[in-house]
């Protein structure tokens, strides 16, 4: 039900981070998914995304998997649950990457989300084995796996004290390419990108703008 990943399968993006994990475990079939000649785009942000992010989430990931384009996020409420619905009804691969042990699904109302995503071809990853009890910061630490897996990193909201900044940092350390959605200025949850963009992150207002990213 649950197989390894060791060091040496991981693509070679993933491989040459810092702090790499040693080993992923995974649910789904690893085989059948490119780690290495597909790009892949991590869609992340608030867990708590406001209509307009949810929106725009749920079209670059259809139209990206449209186009072939592995969608990595983090199965949490949101953001990574808009990312990897669109993938799917857009028949794409995406990926999720857990913060908990590879046999408990977290939050719990996306059990169905994930057993789709393995059902129609997708991952389920975690450096936690079945079993395992996690801290808090696993969490926060997983951010760096789906930032190593993603050719570009893409912000669609985060509010300034949100769990997108550390995502951002290890973003910046890995050298991924950033892209950021402009937010309306007086949103909370526009904090983070609109900052991203004053720092230089590539202004995303289509799906184009991500393909351009990765090219």
């Amino acid at each position: 039900m649950y197989g390894q990943l060791p060091l040496g399968r991981f693509p070679q993006r993933l491989r040459v981070i810092s702090d790499a994990p040693s080993v992923l475990w995974y649910q789904g079939n690893a085989k059948q998914i490119d780690f290495e000649n597909t790009h892949w785009c991590a869609l992340v942000g608030s867990r708590n995304p406001s209509e307009y992010g949810k929106k725009i989430t749920y079209r670059f990931a259809y139209e990206l998997a449209q186009q072939g384009i592995i969608i990595v996020s983090g199965l949490a409420r949101g953001i990574d649950a808009q990312a990897h619905r669109g993938a799917l009804d857009a028949h794409g691969i995406t990926v999720a990457v857990l913060g908990t042990a590879i046999n408990h699904i977290y939050p719990r109302e996306h059990m169905a989300l994930a057993r789709e995503m393995v059902s129609s071809g997708g991952l389920l990853v975690s450096e936690v084995a079945p079993g395992m009890s996690v801290a808090s910061s696993s969490f926060s630490r997983r951010n760096r796996i789906i930032t190593g897996l993603a050719h570009a990193v893409v912000i669609i909201e985060g509010a300034q004290r949100s769990g997108t900044l550390p995502t951002v940092r290890y973003a910046l350390s890995q050298g991924r390419e950033i892209g950021a959605v402009p937010g309306d200025i007086i949103r909370p949850t526009s904090f983070v990108p609109n900052m991203l963009l004053q720092q230089g992150a590539a202004p995303i207002t289509c799906t184009q703008d991500i393909v351009e990213l990765m090219a």
